[in-house]
């Protein structure tokens, strides 16, 4: 990589890596915050129902991750820019993903109403880990899951996978509060 052509084009490594992943990551936020809207219009004002707040979250994150060209690079690179923090990759996820995030987490909070909002933001965030590892293990570059589970668990059945993770993730946010 021609570091000085980087420099002189974006002003360093980290701004190129946030400018990719902000194009990257355009068409794939627009989709959830659709299907967040699409799922708050269909549902009684005010109260969302929690099973389609979370196929808001799921389906979008599934679909989008079997794009070759798009959005499974960009999981790959959201794991990678996570284990290695850096100031500049935590603006870009504070500038363009947390207004993403707090449609959801207030989405949540209203299908949830007896839910303390620390809960949600603990639920929120454990269910984007699970959605991450079973994209990540449902990659053609891996097959993980299918290798592992010998089969058992068909990662190219994105409707399973939705099915799955769907079910998981509801039942963790309507399981009983911590203390």
């Amino acid at each position: 990589m021609n570091v000085a052509a980087v420099n002189y084009y974006f002003g360093s490594k980290e701004d190129l890596i946030s400018e990719v992943l902000n194009l990257m990551m355009e068409p794939y936020t627009h989709a959830r915050i659709e299907a967040l809207e699409k799922c708050e219009a269909s549902t009684r004002p005010g109260f969302p129902v929690l099973e389609e707040v979370v196929g808001a979250l799921v389906r979008p994150m599934v679909q989008f991750s079997r794009d070759a060209s798009g959005a499974r690079p960009l999981t790959r690179l959201i794991l990678q820019v996570r284990s290695r923090p850096r100031e500049s990759t935590n603006r870009f996820f504070i500038r363009r993903v947390d207004p993403a995030v707090f449609r959801f987490i207030d989405a949540f909070s209203r299908a949830l109403p007896d839910m303390q909002r620390r809960d949600i933001f603990w639920r929120y965030n454990f269910s984007i880990g699970a959605i991450m590892q079973v994209l990540i293990d449902s990659d053609p570059a891996s097959y993980r899951l299918k290798q592992l589970s010998g089969g058992l668990c068909d990662t190219d059945d994105d409707e399973e996978i939705i099915r799955q993770l769907s079910r998981f993730i509801c039942t963790g946010f309507q399981a009983p509060a911590i203390g």
